[in-house]
Formats: C-alpha cells, structure tokens, sequence
C-alpha cells in the first residue's frame, strides 16, 4: 500500500474522526469543571452573604443546602412570573373580548 493510499484510507479517516470527538470531549468536560467550580464560588458567596460570615468559614455541607434553596427560590420566582404572565394574558384578553362585544352590539 503506497502513501496516498494510506492516507486515504476509510479507517485513517475514523481514527481522525474519533481522535476529534475524543479531544472535544475533553475540552468539554475542563468547561463543565470550571462552570462547576464557578457555581461552587457564587453558591459559597451567597451562603457568606446570608450567614454574614467569610466566605473561607462556610462548609460545603451548608454549600449543598444554601444551592438547594436557591434553586428552590428561583424556580419560585419562575413559577410566578408565569402565573403572572398568564393573568396579565386572560386579563388583555378578556378586555379585547368585550371590546370587540361592544363593537359587534352597536353594529
């Protein structure tokens, strides 16, 4: 098998092709470590802030729940930003029904 056989052949290509996911997958997995150790940062901080500590004094079984409520105070937040969404829906709604009722009585 001369080079330019070699070089193209199907499994060379595979190699290649793996050897690409393999090395996306690392630099994948270094962005997911540091997003983790960012998310511990601000989860640390925020148990400082609460506890009026220093951020060096907060132990990460606290770390562990102070993210839990924080993930639970969120998705609160979310929840009634929807439900308030939706009234402010059925409300514009209910208000453009009786408009166009007004408009169809005195037609």
């Amino acid at each position: 098998m001369d080079k330019a056989q070699r070089d193209n052949h199907p499994v060379k290509s595979q190699l290649l092709s793996m050897t690409l996911s393999i090395e996306s997958l690392r630099a994948s997995k270094i962005l997911l470590e540091q997003e983790h150790t960012i998310l511990r940062g601000m989860v640390k901080s925020a148990s400082a802030k609460r506890t009026g500590t220093s951020v060096n004094d907060v132990d990460s079984h606290d770390n562990s729940t102070t993210f839990q409520k924080l993930l639970d105070a969120a998705n609160t937040r979310a929840a009634e930003q929807a439900a308030k969404g939706r009234e402010e829906y059925q409300a514009r709604t209910m208000e453009h029904q009786a408009q166009a009722l007004l408009i169809l009585m005195h037609a």
